[in-house]
């Protein structure tokens, strides 16, 4: 589905899987889990969509495309996932799903994108004017797997790796030291206080693509601030999370925190 008015980009779509209406002990409006990929803000899909197995636990899961920072620079991506989360919000009733239980799950970018997305809610990213929308974007829990949440210091804790800063700058116009403003917009550190969702963390210590420090800071803010917020480390794990155990404990977590 198209979720942004009048768009022919294939970039601006989704795709939703409802569980079966008759999966014993499903409640009559499941809630509803939204993927976001990873890919370095350029590549990826809405097909490789690591929640599917989530429908076989009474949620909805819809997975979606955005625009890549190829086409165009950030906050493209967030306005792009809050236009998407706002259409699943307003067609909830349609497709038989609770819109007011909306978890977030994404890896690496998408990690980065669902921090950020949990953390700003409705908010526009400071110096940014992001389209008017009555319907709320807001979310009631959200799991990143390895995501970056601080751009200022990211690049700094791995070995000098072009292909990284390629992709960073051009997600930013920049490298952070050359644009620390807009660095700063996408950090989803630069967002957190007491009134963020539930958060989960998950992230490998061996990652080799997103410093394990990364989610870390995160992690230390959220709980610095009285946040709910829970830290998974993975050992030895790398930056491919996608395995029975990781999915377990994210299924866990949305049906605590989602579940009635």
């Amino acid at each position: 589905m198209t979720y942004v008015v009048d768009s022919n980009n294939p970039a601006q779509t989704l795709d939703l899987i409802l569980p079966d209406a008759q999966m014993p002990g499903l409640h009559s409006k499941p809630p509803l889990i939204v993927y976001i990929h990873g890919g370095a803000w350029v590549g990826g899909d809405k097909s490789q969509n690591a929640a599917t197995s989530l429908v076989d636990h009474g949620f909805a899961v819809a997975s979606l495309n955005y625009r890549f920072s190829n086409e165009a620079k950030f906050p493209a991506q967030v306005d792009d996932c809050r236009a998407a989360i706002r259409f699943l919000r307003q067609n909830a009733d349609k497709f038989h799903f609770d819109g007011n239980r909306i978890g977030l799950l994404g890896a690496s970018a998408g990690g980065h994108l669902v921090s950020l997305l949990g953390l700003t809610e409705d908010e526009n990213v400071p110096g940014h004017v992001a389209p008017k929308s009555p319907i709320s974007a807001k979310v009631q829990a959200v799991c990143d797997w390895n995501g970056v949440t601080d751009f200022k210091t990211a690049l700094k804790q791995l070995p000098a790796d072009e292909g990284k800063n390629r992709a960073v700058s051009q997600l930013l116009g920049g490298l952070p030291e050359q644009v620390p403003e807009m660095a700063e917009k996408a950090s989803p550190l630069t967002y957190v206080t007491k009134a963020a969702p539930p958060f989960l963390i998950i992230h490998g210590n061996a990652d080799e693509v997103v410093p394990y420090a990364q989610s870390v800071e995160l992690n230390d803010a959220l709980e610095k601030a009285g946040a709910d917020v829970k830290m998974v480390t993975v050992e030895k794990g790398t930056h491919n999370l996608f395995n029975p155990e990781t999915l377990a404990i994210t299924t866990r977590f949305f049906e605590d925190k989602l579940k009635p």
